[in-house]
């Protein structure tokens, strides 16, 4: 926001510098210079007025996106969350296999151990 806000400052700025030296430049009396800087102010209120329409939209937008994301992130942790949590409950009789069965070659090795070392 400090970016857009510098940029809007710098280009009103520079508008402003722009038509100075345009109306001090010119060769023209001061009742046209005078009427030029009108108007060349106008030009740039205007153009500062549509700016921050633009800047004020784009801030709603850029809410409402982030707004969106935030729910879509939600949907998206809880759908994974039930998926683990699904798989965690499918593959739990199959994991008390396996160890039921690492638990048996275990103690096959020590009995193994046990008749070599006898």
């Amino acid at each position: 926001m400090a970016n857009t806000k510098t940029f809007f400052i710098g280009a009103l700025l520079g508008g402003i510098a722009a038509g100075v030296a345009v109306a001090l430049t010119t060769p023209k009396s001061g009742k046209e210079v005078r009427a030029d800087l009108k108007d060349k102010s106008n030009e740039l209120k205007e153009q500062m007025h549509d700016l921050l329409e633009e800047g004020k939209e784009l801030t709603v937008k850029v809410k409402q996106v982030a707004a969106d994301n935030k729910n879509l992130l939600l949907d998206v942790k809880a759908d994974v969350e039930k998926s683990m949590n699904e798989w965690s409950r499918t593959t739990l009789p199959n994991r008390e296999k396996i160890q039921e069965e690492i638990n048996n070659i275990q103690s096959s090795i020590e009995q193994l151990e046990k008749n070599v070392t006898i």
